[in-house]
């Protein structure tokens, strides 16, 4: 890659809700990710784009990481969030997939993820750059909210984050401490990422991932084409 800066993005979330299909659309390569129309996972740990991709209009490049999704069976809370972790560390921009409204057990993933990456900056050496700008800072966070949206005259994805992750009144509920520990891992969330953004993405239209992967766009549901768009428009890209 020579002297060209890179930005890396990854992306992480459940298992089976089309984080590497998303992946091969930016990068605009069918057949890059594999990707399984059934219930197997195809992706383990970490898998890099062998290249880093050119972006018109950029002076940089984007490399892509794709994550193993997470709460599975066959994987802890904790291992599933340490790989979140790993990830977002070495991203610039860290898309967190997730299929439809944003809940308590996402929002917790996300969290503890949280306080793994802060762990390890504080364990990483990041001597400041002569701008003063720290070299390990963390990633912007993007929430990118599938099969899901408001009507129109509702909430934007944005401010929808922003409310989800408002602090709740523990005077609403029967029980104080379940509340004061719901706003310590939303506090944790906003502390981590102050770059933050939301985006709503259709589903594809079809069901099977493997017809979506070989269907061109005429083929596919117009809002989950725009939103894509939306997506490669923001920007890192």
């Amino acid at each position: 890659m020579g002297d060209c800066p890179v930005a890396v993005v990854s992306i992480s979330g459940p298992s089976r809700q089309g984080k590497s299909y998303t992946l091969n659309r930016l990068v605009s390569a069918a057949g890059g990710f594999p990707i399984s129309p059934g219930l197997k996972p195809c992706t383990h740990g970490i898998w890099m784009w062998p290249q880093a991709v050119e972006v018109q209009g950029k002076p940089h490049k984007v490399l892509f990481l794709d994550s193993e999704g997470i709460a599975t069976k066959e994987q802890s809370s904790q291992a599933g969030s340490t790989l979140v972790a790993l990830a977002g560390v070495a991203s610039s921009l860290m898309i967190a997939n997730q299929a439809h409204n944003l809940n308590e057990d996402s929002l917790g993933n996300l969290s503890v993820a949280a306080a793994v990456m802060k762990g390890l900056f504080k364990s990483t050496t990041c001597s400041v750059a002569a701008g003063g700008q720290p070299p390990c800072s963390p990633p912007e966070l993007l929430f990118l909210l599938r099969d899901f949206g408001l009507d129109a005259d509702e909430l934007t994805a944005p401010e929808y984050l922003e409310q989800q992750l408002q602090d709740l009144n523990p005077e609403d509920a029967l029980d104080e401490s379940a509340i004061w520990a719901k706003n310590g891992m939303r506090a944790q969330i906003r502390a981590a990422f102050p770059r933050r953004n939301a985006l709503f993405l259709p589903p594809p239209g079809p069901p099977k991932a493997a017809d979506v992967e070989r269907l061109p766009d005429s083929a596919l549901n117009p809002g989950f084409v725009q939103g894509l768009s939306e997506l490669a428009s923001m920007g890192i890209f």
